[in-house]
């Protein structure tokens, strides 16, 4: 019986699945012209993927389970990149972070959310020693514009961890039941979790901030 993307595959077997396609739309890419290709380029990644599922399985029998694209490593400091974040969806809200982080008790947040499916650029800013997270916005205000607290969860599923530095979202928009401003960050070890805002930061913290085009 044939398994229709139930059973595991090796990380070899995606390899060479991921490098025959993208052979495959290199070849497409030249033969499409500039018009359809500049079609296809303009954030139609979904189109684009009903497409060549409609054509790799015409019957329909694939699973219906979400899989997530291989992680990625960290870029290095300074590099700028983007990440997609869908602002509506439940495992992305705010309090849901909380209790996903298996913290309890009557949290709050108080700050602004992402709203609807955004994609925005970002880089790693390494500021130093900071004595508390108002040092930390300071130093990172020339850097770029600090990002909601909710894209902490972009960061999760499209990075491994780097095993070196915890990175975080200096936006202290979360509160503790027993007072205090929290922000989420990311462990070294790729654990998250809220930092209370209050505490100083070692050299070896590493913060997003937002990149203007």
């Amino acid at each position: 019986m044939t398994n229709h993307g139930t059973a595991p595959y090796t990380e070899g077997q995606l390899a060479e699945f991921i490098g025959e396609g993208t052979r495959a739309l290199a070849l497409i890419a030249s033969r499409l012209g500039f018009e359809r290709m500049g079609y296809w380029s303009d954030k139609r990644s979904e189109e684009m993927q009903k497409v060549l599922l409609a054509a790799l399985a015409p019957n329909g029998d694939v699973s219906e389970s979400k899989t997530h694209a291989p992680k990625l490593p960290h870029y290095a400091d300074g590099v700028v990149f983007e990440m997609t974040l869908d602002g509506d969806a439940s495992e992305n809200q705010p309090l849901e972070m909380v209790r996903k982080d298996g913290y309890t008790g009557a949290w709050k947040h108080n700050g602004s959310k992402v709203k609807g499916r955004q994609t925005r650029r970002f880089k790693w800013v390494a500021v130093g020693y900071q004595s508390n997270l108002e040092a930390v916005c300071a130093a990172l205000a020339p850097h770029g514009k600090i990002p909601k607290g909710q894209w902490r969860e972009a960061v999760k599923q499209m990075f491994e961890p780097d095993r070196e530095h915890p990175r975080g979202i200096a936006d202290p928009s979360w509160r503790y039941p027993y007072g205090g401003a929290y922000f989420p960050c990311v462990g070294f070890g790729g654990d998250s979790r809220f930092h209370w805002a209050d505490y100083a930061r070692g050299e070896n913290w590493r913060w997003l901030v937002g990149v203007s085009k």
